[in-house]
């Protein structure tokens, strides 16, 4: 079984999900699979170290949108806040 190129037939056989003829009919209009076939056979690391990078970068990624968006909605007030906690 090959890949398929932007050039065959789309099967539009009745017994086939919509989403697989949607996916072949945007692989056929958009040839992409053919792009991504050297990044698909990439070796991707499997050492324990490289999931502390990835957490790294995810908790830098969820910092940077939760900072935007504070930047976005914050408004600060100038009023004395007075809590009503146990206050020894």
């Amino acid at each position: 079984m090959g890949r398929k190129s932007g050039t065959d037939p789309i099967d539009h056989s009745p017994g086939r999900p919509p989403g697989e003829r949607l996916a072949d009919a945007v692989d056929a209009r958009l040839p992409l699979h053919d792009d991504a076939g050297p990044l698909l056979r990439k070796a991707f690391p499997d050492h324990w170290s490289f999931l502390l990078g990835e957490l790294a970068l995810y908790s830098l990624i969820v910092l940077v949108l939760i900072d935007v968006w504070l930047t976005l909605t914050f408004t600060p007030d100038m009023r004395n806040v007075v809590y009503a906690g146990s206050g020894r």
